[in-house]
């Protein structure tokens, strides 16, 4: 079984949401001057928010249907592949649910450098736990998870 190194799989990756979140309203705070004038942008970042949520809960609900761990810290607990519903389009409907969530806060806070956090936050999820519980998991399922990692993209 592989090792897990650094900090790989260690942070929640809600967690990571959460200070992505907190350092994108920072940013707003201190560089009022990168704020976009529009009175309803807020309104469309509620709706992507909402929008990302549902993503992230029916992401859940079908790992519960599969009877699978939802625990990102250990991928190595995974009982078996969810390849259907949003797992037939991202391998991770999840983490793509909170770049959304992410992405709606950036248009509420309606503050340019708020955006600059998204890369940075898809950067650590992908180097942090997407790429090791893609290790971990081709360790445990073999050939059928290489064939599903070379027929579904990783976020979209």
């Amino acid at each position: 079984m592989s090792t897990k190194t650094e900090l790989e799989t260690k942070i929640p990756p809600p967690l990571l949401g959460f200070v992505t979140a907190l350092l994108m309203w920072l940013l707003a705070q201190l560089l009022p001057t990168l704020s976009m004038v529009s009175s309803n942008l807020y309104r469309v970042g509620i709706v992507v928010m909402l929008a990302g949520f549902c993503l992230d809960v029916i992401g859940l609900l079908q790992f519960r249907t599969n009877s699978t761990t939802i625990n990102p810290l250990s991928p190595e607990k995974a009982s078996s592949m969810v390849t259907t519903g949003l797992y037939k389009y991202s391998r991770n409907p999840m983490y793509l649910g909170l770049l959304i969530v992410l992405s709606g806060w950036a248009l509420y806070l309606g503050n340019l450098a708020s955006f600059a956090c998204l890369p940075i936050f898809v950067r650590l999820i992908t180097k942090f736990q997407i790429l090791p519980e893609e290790r971990i998991l081709k360790e445990k399922f073999g050939a059928p998870y290489e064939e599903y990692l070379g027929n579904v993209r990783r976020w979209i």
